[in-house]
């Protein structure tokens, strides 16, 4: 009885048409989140004196805290430990924070 023999040629490999740079998305996105982060452990902004880059334009402007400002101060105290504070100034941001980062891997 004949061996079966492979009647068919076999497939090439698929070719990976990703572009090269690719890999380095996770560098572009991580430089500034890491600046981003060590500007606000270099500068506190929860108290009032003013940072280097200048007053807040939006609190200049209108004289009320901006959509961001809880985010910096949640940053902050969650760069510290402090998550009841964390929570108390900007609760959303902080429950997103660990969706964030498992969508970024």
């Amino acid at each position: 009885m004949a061996e079966a023999t492979n009647q068919f040629p076999a497939l090439p490999a698929p070719a990976d048409h990703r572009p090269p740079w690719r890999r380095l998305v996770p560098l572009f996105v991580l430089t500034p989140v890491a600046a981003a982060l060590g500007y606000v452990l270099a500068f506190d902004p929860t108290d009032r004196t003013p940072d280097p880059t200048g007053p807040c334009v939006w609190h200049a402007t209108l004289g009320i805290d901006g959509p961001a400002c809880g985010g910096t101060r949640m940053v902050r105290y969650l760069l510290h430990g402090d998550l009841v504070q964390a929570a108390r100034h900007h609760l959303l941001a902080l429950v997103a924070v660990p969706f964030l980062g498992y969508a970024f891997v």
